[in-house]
């Protein structure tokens, strides 16, 4: 079998496509996998890290702001589709696959108009404009949260499924994964802003960690992002705030789900593959959905997981140093409320995603 994946520009679309690969191949060890992503995004990177072939696509997403914009995306959108023509036309796949992001709408596009077999996963609750242009002509959409299937058109065509997360979050034993990493017994807070970071998340966590800096009951790892990386450690010395031997900065964590599963405690944004990995190792946290994002769709995730009581949704309008600091101490006091909620995980937890979507993808295909 030839697979053509695509989806990108966050690692929110990368991760659960090479998710879907694995389990391909776990099925089919001899699948051959094109994966096309943008020529912007951290995909690159992920993605010849895992040994997939690659290649880039030059578009941008609808901006909706000057004429101008208008027209250099609907050029570059247009070039994209008759490049990925011409890739089909190479690499003849029996199947394209997208994850969402604007690189897949041409991809997948393509496909289509190729007579290729077709399908789609949107990760988030509300389907993006990727998915809702797409799922009137691909044979499966696949999704992640059963409120997703009343905002499509083609419900009957959408499978619930989860999202897909990698293998490597399958087994993961919290005491296991700190032993690994060796961190001590204290309350272990992880804190990122996705794989672009976030400046005002940055900013906050300075303050905090300044806060709890050689604290004996808490540690703290965050996560800058690589663009911010440097300005934020600026920051520290431009204010004078030393680092304690109980906080740890990084630009980027490749090895997230030791890290994940690790913690006590996740402060991050609310985009979608985090939820499901927050999911899988049953990790409480406080999401900050973030206002750039298209339609505000972080938010209905994050929502999701507020309402089956595993996280605390803050509006980052509302967030600061405060309120973080508050809420941590109090779970430093009272450990036995970041347990209760650890505890509802169950309600939210659903199958290998994976497995799901590649099974019931063979059996459709086979049935062509």
């Amino acid at each position: 079998m030839r697979i053509i994946v695509t989806g990108g520009g966050t690692g929110g679309h990368v991760y659960p496509a090479l998710a879907v690969v694995e389990a391909f191949k776990n099925l089919d060890p001899n699948v051959e996998v094109l994966f096309v992503g943008s020529n912007r995004g951290l995909e690159r990177e992920i993605v010849e890290k895992s040994g997939l072939a690659f290649v880039g696509m030059e578009v941008k997403g609808f901006q909706k702001k000057t004429p101008g914009d208008i027209l250099e995306t609907t050029i570059k959108a247009a070039g994209a589709v008759l490049k990925a023509l011409r890739l089909i036309k190479r690499f003849k796949p029996d199947l394209v696959f997208g994850t969402g992001g604007y690189v897949s709408g041409p991809m997948v596009l393509a496909g289509t108009l190729s007579g290729k077999f077709t399908a789609i996963h949107e990760q988030n609750v509300h389907p993006g404009k990727t998915t809702r242009m797409l799922e009137k002509r691909v044979k499966r959409t696949y999704i992640s949260f059963p409120e997703t299937l009343s905002a499509l058109k083609h419900p009957e065509r959408a499978l619930l499924t989860g999202n897909p997360v990698r293998s490597q979050f399958k087994h993961l034993g919290k005491e296991q994964c700190r032993a690994k990493l060796g961190i001590d017994e204290a309350l272990l807070v992880l804190s990122f802003g996705g794989s672009g970071g976030a400046k005002r998340l940055n900013e906050t966590m300075m303050l905090v960690m300044n806060h709890f800096r050689n604290h004996p009951k808490v540690r703290i790892i965050h996560v800058t992002g690589k663009a911010h990386y440097e300005r934020f450690m600026k920051l520290l010395e431009q204010n004078e705030f030393s680092m304690g031997n109980n906080l740890k900065v990084m630009p980027y964590l490749f090895d997230m789900p030791d890290y994940l599963a690790a913690a006590d405690l996740v402060i991050s944004r609310a985009g979608a593959t985090t939820i499901a990995e927050l999911t899988a190792v049953s990790t409480p946290s406080i999401l900050i959905p973030s206002p750039n994002v298209s339609e505000n769709h972080q938010e209905y995730n994050a929502r999701s997981l507020e309402r089956a009581g595993v996280s605390v949704l803050l509006p980052e309008r509302h967030l600061n140093d405060t309120k973080i600091i508050s809420m941590i101490q109090e779970w430093v006091e009272q450990p036995e409320k970041l347990d209760k909620m650890k505890g509802k995980f169950a309600s939210v937890q659903r199958g290998d995603a994976a497995d799901l979507i590649v099974k019931d993808l063979v059996q459709a295909m086979s049935a062509r």
